[in-house]
């Protein structure tokens, strides 16, 4: 009789493995483990993730994530900020990471390569996850994330959101392909606080925010080309409102969780003195869960947040950063010599008036860059400002893009 039981329950625990077990061609993919698998169009490989509690009865959000330079495929950043649960995840491989292209028509055929490229590992996921359609995400970090902003928009409307981390809007001066297809699409972009990419992550929030996006912006405090180590906070409530706290899989007792977590925040954020309860109440506007909460929550988040903007430091905070991210839209735009000078005054008037502010220290040390860039055109060119250049002369602008590798984090297994 007991042998016949430990049968009976050696025979359940094989069953109940097998019932994880995703079966992908080759493939045995195990939820919490991280895979290796051939695409089936190229032969690259790349990394897959099934989140911890992967299950075969629902449809899951994908992300589909590239790495930075000197990196290779990988899923542990975002496992790691997700705690290895609600998501899966798919480290993507370069279709054309030896190619540098040396005319605008080898920069293209790269593109159309790397587009080929998650197109058949987007396929290989429906084919063989339980995925949902409408949750494609795709991000990267660094050079990464420099692709994920080209990529993403010239796969529209195949991606539901997308997330830049430690760089910007690679086509920073070119409209988008297709730019109606922004409209309300989720975008998170965030850099350390000393990178070298963060004024052009500065100006693809206001170039996205231009086109309609709904954007989420965040400065990682205290680094500078390197991701953080715990998940950032408003990352994290961009990636939850993918995952659990998505609009399509709202329920009562999830809105009720929502409601808990913000009021926790916000009665958090009101024992603060002024600087930090900004700080706190601007994180929580940013929240894309803010829009899962019932009515009273977000009205009493706005009521504080208008509040502290009447006040200092909150007044001079909230002014100096409106004004950066319009003059930041005004760099992006511009063309002609004496429209750069125009926008180093703005900025150096901004740091001038608001030095003690975040964004004025960035607009004032950003003014200085733009002084030195200004000089060297008036040195080449000193006609530039002439009657006839005024009209026609135009420049090109660096787009202020690192190539810096990032640094290697070792991620702890969730």
């Amino acid at each position: 009789m007991l042998r016949h039981f430990r049968v009976l329950l050696t025979g359940i625990v094989i069953y109940a493995v097998l019932s994880l077990t995703v079966f992908a061609g080759e493939n045995q993919l195990q939820p919490g483990e991280e895979s290796e698998v051939k695409m089936p169009d190229n032969g690259r490989m790349m990394k897959v993730y099934l989140p911890l509690n992967y299950s075969a009865d629902k449809k899951w959000p994908v992300i589909f994530f590239f790495h930075g330079m000197n990196g290779s495929p990988t899923t542990a950043p975002i496992r790691y900020y997700t705690a290895g649960n609600d998501f899966v995840v798919i480290g993507l491989p370069y279709a054309a990471e030896k190619e540098v292209p040396k005319t605008a028509q080898q920069a293209e055929g790269i593109l159309q390569k790397e587009l080929a490229n998650f197109y058949s590992a987007r396929a290989w996921a429906g084919k063989n996850l339980k995925i949902d359609e409408n949750r494609i995400i795709m991000g990267g970090i660094s050079l990464g994330g420099w692709t994920t902003s080209t990529l993403a928009e010239y796969a529209m409307p195949r991606v539901a959101g997308m997330f830049i981390l430690l760089a910007g809007r690679q086509r920073e001066k070119t409209p988008p392909k297709n730019p109606a297809l922004l409209k309300f699409m989720p975008v998170y972009i965030g850099a350390g606080e000393a990178d070298p990419n963060i004024i052009p992550a500065f100006k693809a929030v206001a170039s996205y925010r231009r086109y309609g996006a709904v954007v989420t912006y965040e400065i990682f405090m205290g680094l500078g080309h390197a991701p953080p180590q715990g998940a950032p906070p408003r990352f994290k409530a961009w990636l939850n409102s993918f995952g659990k706290w998505y609009a399509g899989t709202m329920t009562d007792d999830l809105r009720k969780e929502v409601d808990e977590s913000l009021k926790g925040q916000l009665d958090n954020a009101m024992g603060k003195e002024d600087a930090q309860k900004y700080a706190v109440l601007l994180d929580l506007e940013s929240d894309p869960s803010l829009s899962r909460s019932t009515p009273s929550v977000a009205a009493e988040i706005s009521k504080q947040l208008n509040a502290a903007r009447m006040e200092s430091p909150g007044r001079e905070e909230s002014i100096a950063e409106k004004t950066f991210f319009e003059l930041a839209l005004q760099d992006v735009n511009m063309k002609l010599a004496n429209e750069l000078k125009a926008v180093r005054d703005g900025f150096k008037k901004l740091g001038y008036t608001y030095p003690e502010t975040v964004f004025g220290k960035y607009a004032a040390a950003y003014a200085e860059c733009l002084a030195q860039m200004y000089q060297k055109i008036m040195d080449a060119s000193p006609s530039a400002m002439g009657a006839g250049a005024k009209k026609s002369s135009s420049v090109n602008f660096p787009t202020g893009e690192s190539r810096a590798r990032v640094p290697v984090i070792k991620y702890k297994k969730p």
